[in-house]
């Protein structure tokens, strides 16, 4: 969920546990200390739960130590497949109907260009 060429932030451990502590000791809102540290408040509520579940030493989760500690990589998400508009995948139609259906896109948009000329000149 980034925008393309934009680097995500890392934050350190430091960072991490003084947001979190001060949303559970000082009893500070997660959205007021999210805009106080500059930081989505979801940020924070996530660190609040690696915080619960594995204490303090959970907020230097990077890839690096996850691997050390054997813990296996997750295997990437399944991409779905696109779909056309009736809801078919066009990759497992028949050769014919693919080639029938590039056929009749292009002569769509020949169709349409050719309706662009001929509203131009009307004017």
């Amino acid at each position: 969920m980034g925008l393309k060429g934009k680097k995500l932030k890392s934050y350190t451990a430091i960072f991490k546990r003084s947001a979190v502590l001060e949303v559970i000791e000082d009893h500070r809102g997660v959205r007021e200390t999210a805009r106080k540290y500059a930081v989505n408040h979801c940020m924070i509520q996530r660190w609040i739960k690696v915080y619960f579940d594995k204490g303090s030493d959970g907020l230097t989760d990077s890839l690096a130590i996850r691997h050390q500690e054997g813990d296996e990589p997750m295997p990437p998400k399944p991409r779905p497949k696109k779909l056309n508009a009736k809801g078919y995948i066009e990759s497992e139609l028949p050769e014919a109907v693919r080639d029938e259906l590039r056929c009749l896109r292009m002569e769509n948009a020949y169709l349409k260009k050719l309706n662009a000329l001929v509203q131009k000149r009307e004017r």
